[in-house]
């Protein structure tokens, strides 16, 4: 009696297993021995019309381990040693080995359990990206700590820059005090040496011309004296002709007279006599051209206009200088130097204020969570693609090339995860601005 027992309760354990394949641990408390209702409650049926290959409830429920609800039902895979898998009841009994256990092939009993196999090669590769995300858990945490030690650094510089900033408006203030108190003096100093200049100038043009006129006034009297000597030679040389002329009349008895042609003879001769001195005189003059030096004329000063400043001022304020010993050249290179004082302390003001706002904007950026994206600051990162150079300047633009593909303005939450967000760049050819979205990914 035993042994029919021991059997009968076998023969229900397998009518039991036989009911429950394709079921998954999460439904199984729906199938236990007893009347079954259709997990729609649709239908109520005797537990043993569960998996008998024919649909009964509407919604596939009681066919979890055939086919017959296709595609309704779904078939649950254990395959033990690997991750366990859900498929739809159309591939249970299809020839084809879905389940690495081969629990979806039960009628040819066709598929090897490679499950073992498949489960230690996921495994291996599910441990390599768990060190992978080891590996970028700590290359985050670094670059955290980064960030804090570096924005604890732009802190110490921006306050650093505050004091200095401090004290050089202080150090200004005083040189332009200095500065603005020297304003008058400056004037006055500008215009008095360069009175004294002019007035150099001006002397010095007068004795040139005195000398160019001296100069003329001898050679005028030298050529006069020649050409009195000219004239005296040509007297005696007539009185000699005449003379001679005299004698000859004496001599032969005839009277002292001329025919027409020795009057053409001697007028040809005094005609000669005055080209002659003609052409003397125009050398001379060529001469007298040669030797000028043309002197410019004088250049009017400021002080013939409307001055600004009378020369009673002037020649007050030289007074004041020759009482207290000091010299006026001197003292505007003094008040220059005071001036270019000024001028260094009021650029580095300028440069520091840049400095100063380029750290306060660097500061109110936001670097994630954490600050864990500090450390991309001040960096540039580029690629090539299809010809193209893109560079990415992070929290500042994006470019392809010298065309900007927009401007850093925020972060936002897409689907594979945090991205920068980059807008406002240049205009598309009849379209809307450019704009750029940047994923980070950790990889080592």
């Amino acid at each position: 009696m035993r042994p029919f027992i021991v059997l009968f309760l076998i023969l229900i354990s397998i009518q039991l297993s036989l009911s429950t394949r394709g079921v998954s641990p999460q439904d199984a408390q729906h199938y236990k021995e007893g009347p079954f209702t259709c997990r729609d409650g649709s239908e109520t049926i005797d537990f043993h019309r569960v998996n008998d290959d024919y649909c009964d409830c509407k919604d596939g429920s009681d066919e979890p381990g055939t086919s017959a609800c296709s595609p309704l039902g779904s078939f649950y895979c254990k395959n033990k040693g690997h991750k366990n898998e859900i498929l739809l009841s159309s591939r249970v009994n299809d020839g084809i080995c879905d389940c690495c256990d081969g629990s979806d092939e039960y009628v040819s009993e066709q598929c090897a359990n490679t499950c073992l196999e498949r489960g230690a090669a996921a495994r291996k590769v599910l441990q390599e990206k768990i060190e992978k995300h080891k590996e970028g858990s700590k290359a985050r945490e670094r670059h955290q700590t980064e960030s804090v030690r570096k924005i604890q650094e732009k802190r110490e510089e921006l306050s650093s820059h505050q004091e200095k900033l401090k004290n050089l408006e202080e150090s200004l203030k005083k040189e332009k005090e200095k500065k603005d108190s020297l304003k008058e003096d400056k004037k006055l100093l500008e215009k008095l040496i360069k009175k004294d200049a002019d007035e150099t100038d001006r002397k010095t043009k007068e004795i040139l011309r005195e000398i160019e006129e001296a100069k003329k006034s001898k050679e005028l009297s030298s050529r006069e004296e020649q050409q009195d000597n000219k004239e005296a030679e040509k007297s005696s040389l007539d009185e000699s002709d005449a003379d001679a002329d005299v004698d000859l009349d004496t001599e032969e008895g005839s009277p002292s007279t001329f025919d027409d042609e020795d009057n053409s003879a001697v007028s040809d001769a005094d005609d000669l006599d005055e080209e002659d001195d003609d052409k003397d005189e125009d050398e001379d003059e060529d001469e007298e051209d040669e030797h000028e030096v043309e002197v410019a004329p004088e250049t009017p000063t400021a002080f013939k206009e409307t001055p600004e400043v009378s020369d009673d001022d002037l020649e007050t304020f030289r007074s004041r200088l020759q009482k207290e010993g000091v010299d006026p050249q001197k003292y505007l290179d003094d008040i220059k130097q005071v001036d270019d004082k000024w001028r260094d302390l009021d650029k580095e003001k300028r440069d520091l204020d840049r400095k100063i706002k380029d750290l306060s904007d660097a500061l109110n950026v936001d670097f994630g969570r954490n600050n864990e994206y500090f450390h991309l600051f001040d960096n540039q990162y580029s690629y090539e693609s299809n010809g193209y150079t893109y560079k990415l300047h992070p929290f500042s633009k994006v470019t392809q090339g010298h065309v900007n593909l927009g401007k850093w303005e925020e972060w936002i939450q897409t689907k594979e995860g945090l991205a920068m967000h980059y807008t406002n760049g240049e205009k598309c050819w009849g379209g809307p601005n450019r704009e750029t979205t940047v994923r980070f990914y950790y990889y080592c």
